[in-house]
């Protein structure tokens, strides 16, 4: 069943068609303003970014002493989306 991250609104599965485990991690930044462009398309004025808050890292860290893995940021959690929903 996909996931949407509810730090950054993507959408993924959480394993492949191989059976392989996707770990999504959110991007650095955000754009905040969009760049905006000259009709030739060089660049007028560029974006500007922000850091993400509070990100997801499903990267995962393991504890060498209890051989417990647990994911490197929870972030604001992911929430599932039934199958045929967009």
């Amino acid at each position: 069943m996909p996931l949407k991250c509810n730090s950054c609104g993507a959408v993924y599965d959480p394993i492949d068609s191989a059976g392989y485990r996707n770990y999504h991690v959110c991007p650095a930044e955000r754009i905040v303003t969009p760049a905006k462009s000259n009709t030739d398309g060089s660049v007028k004025t560029p974006a500007t970014t922000e850091p993400w808050p509070n990100p997801r890292n499903e990267n995962v860290i393991l504890n060498r002493e209890t051989h417990e893995s647990t994911i490197i940021s929870e972030g604001l959690g992911v929430t599932e989306i039934p199958k045929g929903k967009p």
